[in-house]
């Protein structure tokens, strides 16, 4: 592809439309709303976990089908910004305050603080005319002890 393509695309990159999916992606994940989940996460998408690493949607159903449901957890995303990478390919950066609450159903729930502060680089991937996530990994810089 020459210069004057890759400046066209380019121009029409609409960076607010990667960073929706992965806001949507992560309030899936907080609301036990696998099919949002499903939708934002790209047909061989990888999500390195703290505890295990999720390849693929079969992967990613099967993770949020055995996730407890009484444990209450939210993402607060800040500072998001995306950018072009490829013509097909975008990375959305952004900081993750986590908040995360096991005490049962009770709501609302006691609030003990963050449970960890960090980084995201979600590496997107442009798949039917859809900005997905291709690969998801945290940088922790913070943690409750």
């Amino acid at each position: 592809m020459n210069q004057t393509s890759q400046d066209h695309l380019a121009s029409r990159f609409e960076p607010q439309s990667c960073i929706q999916s992965v806001v949507d992606f992560t309030t899936g994940f907080d609301l036990h709303d696998t099919d949002a989940m499903l939708r934002h996460f790209a047909r061989n998408g990888v999500w390195v976990r703290q505890d295990s690493q999720i390849e693929g949607i079969d992967a990613l159903r099967d993770f949020m089908q055995r996730r407890p449901t009484h444990v209450l957890v939210r993402h607060v995303l800040t500072n998001l910004r995306a950018r072009l990478v490829e013509t097909d390919r975008a990375v959305v950066e952004s900081y993750v305050t986590v908040y995360r609450y096991d005490g049962g159903t009770a709501r609302p729930a006691i609030l003990g603080g963050p449970e960890l502060v960090g980084r995201y680089a979600d590496r997107m991937a442009l798949e039917d005319g859809v900005w997905k996530i291709a690969h998801r990994q945290a940088v922790i810089d913070f943690h409750r002890n």
